[in-house]
């Protein structure tokens, strides 16, 4: 299964991150596969906007 994260930040600039999560288990347990492939395209997302606007002094 593909899903595909998007964050729109504040001046509209739109980042897309499609990911390939692991469903091999079942409709039963695709919350746990998905949720870890969002973790890992929030990952993705989270480095890209710190390399292009820089992070927070908080490192949050």
């Amino acid at each position: 299964m593909r899903i595909t994260l998007a964050v729109v930040l504040d001046d509209g600039t739109e980042i897309r991150r499609p990911v390939d999560v692991e469903t091999n288990d079942g409709p039963e347990l695709w919350g746990g596969g998905i949720a870890h492939g969002v973790d890992h395209a929030l990952e993705v997302v989270r480095a890209l906007v710190e390399n292009t606007y820089g992070a927070a002094p908080d490192g949050r």
